[in-house]
């Protein structure tokens, strides 16, 4: 019985990390293709998006800003990180010299709300 009730909660929290990269990577697909409406529902309504360019506290008000830009460029190469609560995502910007970016993504319940944008930096 103890055996048990250990093996389910690591098959819950796996099942539940596996959910979050397919809604991430669908997240990404909705720029891409101009999803606004499956975009709305992934993101949460309070929706935190903090990068150099911008600060929104508010999905709507976000998607309504961004959106006459979105599907002129977007993420290719995804690589999805994470340590059980966030996510790292690093990306190829297409269409703009295939700059790199590294995004932080939260969750909360399914929805996301709250990323965090980090251009590349170039060392010396």
């Amino acid at each position: 019985m103890v055996g048990k009730s250990n093996s389910s909660p690591k098959i819950s929290k796996r099942s539940h990390l596996i959910d979050n990269v397919k809604t991430i990577e669908e997240y990404y697909r909705c720029f891409k293709d101009r999803d606004r409406n499956t975009l709305a529902k992934i993101l949460s309504p309070n929706l935190r998006h903090k990068s150099p360019w911008a600060t929104f506290t508010d999905r709507d008000k976000m998607l309504d800003e961004i959106w006459p830009m979105v599907g002129k460029v977007w993420a290719t190469d995804l690589k999805i990180f994470s340590d059980g609560s966030d996510y790292i995502v690093y990306y190829k910007h297409s269409g703009d010299g295939n700059s790199q970016l590294v995004e932080r993504i939260g969750f909360s319940g399914d929805q996301i709300d709250r990323i965090e944008v980090y251009p590349e930096h170039k060392g010396h």
